[in-house]
């Protein structure tokens, strides 16, 4: 399992590139879960109410087809998703390199969840 995370309010085309960038790195037998941030982690980090309610952002993402399922999660971070599924990486676009959560970090690296950007060119 790939595991990928963002809010997604207002999806465009730089989160289809990168959920296909993510879904590009799953092997066979794999899957490409995108966890939907919770509307107060939008209302905290940008500073605004989401365009999109949480469940909204949810149904769009769950129409693309290189997604398989999307998990809405409930916390501000994505440490407790990794924690329970494990998967084998967790994928952020280029702009994350650097700037992952030390949480994230610690959680990873205690489950055996590799880090990967991928690229989204467009």
């Amino acid at each position: 399992m790939i595991l990928a995370s963002g809010c997604f309010d207002g999806v465009h085309a730089g989160h289809v590139l990168y959920l296909e960038a993510a879904k590009a790195l799953c092997r066979p037998d794999e899957l490409l879960i995108c966890a939907i941030a919770p509307d107060t982690y939008i209302q905290q980090m940008k500073g605004r109410a989401p365009y999109w309610h949480q469940h909204d952002r949810q149904r769009t993402v769950s129409a693309l087809g290189c997604v398989d399922a999307v998990i809405a999660h409930q916390h501000h971070s994505v440490a407790t998703i990794i924690d329970q599924y494990r998967p084998r990486l967790f994928v952020k676009g280029p702009d994350w390199e650097g700037h992952i959560p030390e949480d994230i970090q610690q959680i990873c690296e205690r489950v055996g969840t590799a880090i990967a950007y991928v690229d989204t060119p467009r």
